[in-house]
């Protein structure tokens, strides 16, 4: 009896494996047969959202589980616990307050999640080297193979490879990163203004005036985005305040 019900158990796990297997191949598989090459754009809407995961995964390690890791919550518990307190906190316990210390909790979260995309995508670079077409192939396996990545980090002690050694790294890749989309926005930029001419200029060859449309939407677009980028600096005003360094780099950016 009891091997009956293991494998009726066993076959039900199959199929719903396999059913939400084939529910991620259809979300974030292949776009094209194998037999084809791969385009231009195979992979990037996976790998956005891919970032888009990462952000909420850092929002919850931030937020979530760093916060909870103090000496408070967890010090009488199983080792496990307790292993995990010694590593959040190593590098953080010189720290004069608990709120410094739960932000480096937080932070160190962050940089988990971060080192694992890092990781996750030199591997992946590394592979479409060797196969173009690996860019756009098996992300569902890539998706669990990336999760794994992420919650492996959560059992490495923060110091020093988050803190003292991938956070120096991050430092500088972060500032190339910076100027890279600042070009790619530039960039978008112009495109999106040169295309919206474009069709106000056909609108207009076919019927004089009905190109306005698209001219007030180009207004309205600089709009909003010149409203939203002073809301979020004054945001960073208020929320950064008592730093110099950081008065000084958010006054930058106003500037430019």
């Amino acid at each position: 009896m009891g091997s009956i019900v293991s494998s009726i158990i066993a076959g039900v796990t199959f199929f719903c494996c396999t059913a939400a297997c084939s529910v991620c191949t259809s979300c974030l598989g292949n776009d094209k047969s194998s037999s084809d090459p791969p385009s231009m754009t195979s992979g990037r809407a996976r790998s956005v959202f891919l970032l888009l995961l990462s952000v909420l995964i850092s929002l919850g390690y931030q937020y979530g589980i760093g916060p909870w890791l103090s000496e408070g919550n967890l010090a009488n518990i199983t080792s496990i616990g307790k292993y995990l307190i010694e590593g959040w906190n190593r590098g953080c316990e010189n720290f004069e307050t608990e709120t410094i210390q739960e932000a480096c909790r937080g932070n160190s979260g962050v940089y988990r999640v971060a080192f694992s995309t890092t990781l996750f995508f030199i591997l992946s670079g590394c592979a479409a080297l060797t196969r173009p077409s690996f860019n756009r192939e098996g992300w569902c396996v890539k998706y669990m193979l990336y999760l794994l990545f992420v919650g492996a980090m959560i059992f490495v002690p923060s110091d020093p490879l988050f803190l003292s050694i991938y956070m120096q790294i991050a430092r500088v890749g972060a500032a190339f990163f910076i100027i890279i989309q600042q070009i790619m926005l530039v960039n978008i930029a112009y495109n999106w203004n040169e295309s919206w001419v474009m069709k106000a200029d056909k609108a207009n060859s076919e019927n004089e005036g009905s190109g306005k449309l698209w001219l007030t939407s180009i207004l309205g677009a600089c709009a909003i985005l010149f409203i939203g980028s002073f809301t979020v600096i004054g945001f960073m005003y208020h929320h950064f305040q008592g730093c110099d360094i950081n008065m000084a780099v958010i006054s930058i950016t106003l500037l430019l």
